[in-house]
Parts: structure tokens; sequence; C-alpha cells
């Protein structure tokens, strides 16, 4: 059987009617009852807000306490701290990195990969897990004003990092300002969101 070919209408038209299903699911905030627990990973402080779905599956969203370096180089080649009101390119800046994955890939402080922290959870249900995760981002937003810069790492499946990138800039999109390009801690790059106050 010879493949589909589309013409680039036809997939236009598919992309805009994703896109709306996409913004339509993230729109939808899933009230979520959660525990926190203080952690350490690597050498950084890290809050967790470990919450159930309606399957009784256990997720863990981390809060990473680390910083940006001002003279990592973004896509547009512009260096990061040129976006930053007052950094110099020799200077940091406090973030919060945000990461999510299976409960029990890490319960206990046990050391995991990255390809085991991501891989899929096969579990058929994440629309309803965004609808949480972006519950409880709002939250750690709300209790944790003096952070102006967020941070999500690249370093995942295409096709899901579509997805993260419209729930995070769903979430974001009202108070922040979202860049692309390097970072020290993910080798794929990262997406900083970064607060309008203070972007340039």
């Amino acid at each position: 059987m010879r493949p589909i070919i589309y013409s680039k209408r036809i997939k236009s038209l598919i992309k805009e009617e994703f896109d709306k299903i996409i913004t339509e699911v993230f729109d939808k905030e899933v009230p979520t009852e959660y525990i926190i627990l203080k952690t350490k990973i690597d050498v950084f402080d890290a809050i967790t807000y470990r919450f159930k779905s309606n399957s009784n599956t256990s997720y863990d969203l981390e809060f990473l306490f680390t910083y940006v370096r001002g003279r990592e180089i973004m896509d547009d080649k512009s260096l990061l701290y040129q976006h930053i009101k007052d950094l110099k390119s020799n200077e940091t800046l406090d973030s919060i990195d945000i990461a999510f994955t299976l409960s029990k890939r890490v319960e206990g402080g046990k050391y995991i990969t990255h390809d085991d922290y991501t891989k899929n959870s096969e579990l058929n249900e994440p629309i309803e897990v965004m609808g949480r995760i972006q519950f409880l981002i709002k939250e750690f937003i709300r209790n944790n004003e003096q952070i102006k810069i967020y941070v999500v790492g690249r370093n995942t499946q295409s096709g899901k990092l579509s997805i993260y990138k419209k729930l995070f800039n769903n979430i974001f999109s009202n108070q922040s300002t979202l860049i692309e390009g390097n970072h020290f801690g993910y080798l794929e790059g990262a997406m900083y969101f970064i607060n309008k106050k203070i972007f340039v």
C-alpha cells in the first residue's frame, strides 16, 4: 500500500485542529491534593509535590532550586543575559527547574538514568495528569512569587516535547516570556520562562 501524502494545506489544517484540542485540554486544571517532600537532587535543594491520579498511581512533580548562567547561548544566537534585566554575562541568577515522573522511579532517593526518568508511563492517563500538573505548578508559583525564572529541559521525545511546550506556555504565558537555548544541565537545551518584569 502506498503511503498517504498530505498537502501542505491538509497538514496545516490537521495541526490547527490538534492545537485547538491541546489548548482546550490544557485549559482545564484539575484540583489536586498533594504532599510536600523536601529532598536534595545532586547538589541542589528540591521540593517535590507528590500526588495521585484517579487510578491511584503516584507521581512526583519536582521543583529544583538551581540557577541560570548569563553566558548561555540561545537558539537565536543571543546570550541569555541580554534578555534579563541587570544580569551580566559572567553572573548567575536563581531559578527553578521543573520535572515530573512516576514516584516509584525515584522513591527512596535512588538514582535512575535520564532515559528511565523520562520514559512513557504507558498508563493512558495523560490528560488527567497534565491537568493536575498544571494546577500544582500554578500552586507552586502562587507560593513562591519571588522566583522569576522557571526552566524546563528539552531532553525528551520530540512528540512529548511539543505537548510539554504547550502545557508550560499555557501556565506561564500571562506572566512570563519563553526563550529557548543552551543550558548547562541539559544536553538538548532548555525552555526558559522569564518573568516579564525582568525580561528585556
